[in-house]
């Protein structure tokens, strides 16, 4: 049992440390931000929403180099 916890414990460590934060602000080609753009890490489920200032941010357990996707409507 108590091997069984350490292990667990080991586990959930690993994928703390394994998150990596992504952020930024989008911004329009005149440099005004753009409220409620969908910025997404393509090939996966990650993603958000930019706020009213144009800023955003997120985790994602993924790596290496990945492409982000804004679209805006």
């Amino acid at each position: 049992m108590k091997y069984l916890f350490t292990l667990l414990i080991s586990f959930s460590l690993t994928a703390t440390f394994a998150q990596t934060k992504i952020s930024g602000q989008v911004v329009s080609l005149t440099g005004e931000p753009l409220p409620l753009a969908n910025i997404i890490l393509a090939d996966t489920y990650d993603g958000t929403t930019s706020g009213p200032d144009g800023n955003f941010e997120f985790t994602t357990t993924e790596s290496g180099r990945k492409t982000l996707i804004v679209r805006f409507i």
